[in-house]
């Protein structure tokens, strides 16, 4: 697995441990002990934008993001096309700092970029109290619906939280959603708020089990 060297560590927003730590090449961020994402490989979050705009009915002008990370997202939002206005909503300052300091060339400075611009914010607060809509809706929070570090998070992927995710697509978009697990009851609470829903395995290594990208349309 190769030996961990610490980079940083802090306490979150949500009162716990976060930690930024190095392994070979590849950074990894671990919150309440728990692993959270790495930049050794960053295919799962690069699809989460390629599969939404993929099944979208119109073109992407806008993309909202929940979720930092290493910046992998938003590299691939912001270069969808030369036009498309990419908004990030981050949580934690530390991710967004460490962005800055050491993790600049995972994203390709992704938010330096003219047309990215980085919300520190809680994305349901962000949701609920900001009325536009974008075209691409992708989240990358916590865990995904089923393994929740912070039980804070787990009502973004209920009812109540889809509903407004769903206010926030504009007409012929769609919501991206990385899981790090398959989860039935998910897609179907999907079914029942969209118009179109599918679920993609997302195959990282030949050793791990694939993650996982829901995707759901909002044609009407």
């Amino acid at each position: 697995m190769g030996q961990v060297e610490v980079i940083d560590r802090r306490q979150s927003v949500f009162g716990d441990d976060i930690q930024l730590q190095k392994r070979s090449s590849s950074y990894e961020i671990i919150s309440n002990g728990v692993f959270l994402m790495s930049t050794e490989n960053g295919r799962s979050e690069r699809e989460m934008v390629i599969l939404g705009a993929q099944h979208m009915k119109n073109a992407v002008h806008s993309v909202l993001i929940g979720g930092l990370g290493v910046g992998i997202t938003a590299d691939e939002a912001v270069h969808l096309n030369d036009h498309v206005q990419v908004h990030v909503v981050e949580i934690e300052p530390s991710v967004v700092e460490w962005q800055y300091r050491y993790l600049y060339p995972f994203s390709n400075q992704a938010l330096e970029h003219e047309r990215t611009a980085i919300i520190i914010s809680d994305i349901q607060q962000w949701l609920r109290t900001n009325e536009r809509t974008y075209d691409l809706i992708c989240l990358d929070t916590d865990n995904g619906p089923d393994w929740m570090v912070h039980k804070q998070n787990a009502s973004l992927y209920g009812k109540t939280g889809l509903e407004l995710v769903r206010e926030r697509v504009s007409v012929g978009g769609a919501v991206s959603f990385w899981s790090a697990s398959p989860s039935e009851s998910f897609l179907h609470e999907l079914e029942t708020l969209f118009d179109r829903v599918y679920e993609h395995a997302v195959s990282i290594s030949h050793t791990l089990p694939p993650d996982y990208v829901y995707v759901a349309c909002r044609d009407r």
